[in-house]
């Protein structure tokens, strides 16, 4: 059972590290006023992040 809530703990902390991430690099994209195609790299960067974690 312990197992299973840390499992849990480490599953939360990471997907709201990965939404304050998200919204980090929009702010970036804002300020800057970056093209889309950059945001979406960004984006795809995360998702390999994600898939390899």
């Amino acid at each position: 059972m312990k197992g299973k809530i840390t499992i849990l703990i480490i599953v939360a902390i990471t997907v709201i590290a990965v939404i304050f991430t998200w919204f980090y690099m929009q702010s970036i994209v804002e300020e800057h006023n970056v093209d889309e195609r950059s945001s979406s790299e960004i984006i795809m960067d995360v998702d390999d992040i994600l898939k390899l974690g």
